[in-house]
C-alpha cells in the first residue's frame, strides 16, 4: 500500500477584516468542518465556509452540510447556474 500526502490548501486567513499571511492546511483540516458551526467545502480548487449562509440558504441548509469537509464541484455546479455561483464573500482559501 502506497500513503500519499494529503493535499495542501494555501489560506489567506483575515483578522478584523485584513489580510494576514498566508498559512498551508490540509484536506484533513477541510474534512473536520462539517457542522453547523463550521461548514466548509471546496468548489473549483477553492475552500469555503458557508456557517454564515446556512441559515438563508433556499435548499436549507442541510443541501449544504451533505457537502461539507470535501470536494463539492460537481454537486454544486449540478444544480446551482453561473448566475449563482457568487461565492467569494464566503471564500477561506485556494487549493494550490
Amino acid at each position: 500500500m502506497c500513503l500519499q500526502a494529503a493535499p495542501v490548501i494555501q489560506v489567506t486567513a483575515t483578522a478584523n477584516g485584513h489580510a494576514t499571511a498566508p498559512r498551508q492546511i490540509t484536506m484533513a483540516e477541510v474534512q473536520q468542518h462539517t457542522s453547523e458551526e463550521s461548514a466548509w467545502f471546496v468548489h473549483e480548487g477553492k475552500v469555503y465556509d458557508a456557517t454564515p449562509f446556512l441559515a438563508a440558504h433556499p435548499g436549507g441548509a442541510d443541501s449544504i452540510l451533505i457537502v461539507t469537509g470535501q470536494d463539492a464541484t460537481e454537486d454544486f455546479n449540478a444544480i446551482h447556474s453561473k448566475k449563482v455561483r457568487v461565492l467569494h464573500s464566503v471564500r477561506v482559501a485556494r487549493l494550490p
